[in-house]
């Protein structure tokens, strides 16, 4: 049976509970699916992963706000399983993966400050299944730099300088490609802070990767050319730095 389908029967199933104020029923179902996602066979482990993102579908709102406060224990134990070989398990745990990157995107009180230190463990891993999950991290985090709160922008803009910052030391082994093209899309952006931090990063990475940054060229050029134009005050430092991007493009290519 393809696994894609028992997760939507699975799913109709624990709404049927719902429906039924069964909620007993749901925690002993949790229950068996932690057991299974704990297990020494990928494939039972697998079939966990993929129940308990069905759960997570049925439950809805109930559940996406109750998740934040153990978020941390939930990313550690999902990041352990991206790393994971075996293609069956990193399979199930992407499918959660996805439901808790939604959820944290849409969190107005997601802890950005306790999540620092797990992200600092994932830059300085050096298991390359775990490095690779780096470009998601990144991306997730320039979704929550554009929140309305400006508390939360701004403690999100101290998280990328930490994370630039271990990028630099790290160096070696680090997913240049896949985050460029993440900073390609967000130096189009229109909101000017998400502009200018993703401008400013494709500079560095320039800087930190030199020839292997050449297949973004044209991708690069095309963000930062309308941003050169730009004439109003407001929008000064993106234009500033958007010249930096262009020198450093220059002496590159």
């Amino acid at each position: 049976m393809h696994p894609f389908f028992r997760l939507d029967k699975l799913t109709r199933i624990v709404k049927d509970l719902i429906s039924a104020n069964q909620f007993d029923q749901i925690k002993k179902l949790l229950k068996v699916l932690e057991e299974f996602a704990s297990s020494q066979n990928p494939n039972t482990r697998k079939g966990g992963l993929i129940g308990l993102a069905a759960v997570a579908i049925a439950l809805g709102k109930v559940a996406r706000g109750a998740i934040l406060p153990h978020f941390n224990e939930v990313f550690d134990g999902l990041r352990k399983l991206t790393a994971h070989p075996d293609q069956n398990v990193k399979n199930g745990a992407e499918l959660l993966d996805r439901l808790i990157k939604d959820i944290v995107t849409e969190s107005s009180s997601f802890d950005l400050v306790a999540f620092i230190p797990l992200l600092r463990e994932g830059i300085y891993t050096r298991n390359p299944f775990a490095r690779h999950s780096l470009p998601e991290i990144l991306d997730g985090l320039f979704q929550i730099l554009g929140d309305k709160s400006n508390e939360i922008r701004k403690m999100c803009q101290n998280v990328l300088a930490e994370f630039l910052e271990g990028i630099r030391r790290a160096k070696q082994g680090i997913n240049y490609t896949g985050m460029a093209n993440i900073l390609i899309i967000h130096s189009q952006n229109s909101d000017d802070l998400i502009q200018f931090t993703a401008i400013s990063w494709l500079r560095e990475f320039i800087l930190l990767a030199g020839r292997s940054m050449l297949p973004h060229v044209a991708g690069m050029v095309n963000a930062v050319l309308p941003c050169l134009s730009y004439s109003d005050e407001g929008r000064k430092r993106v234009r500033e730095a958007a010249e930096g991007l262009n020198q450093a493009l220059r002496k590159l290519v």
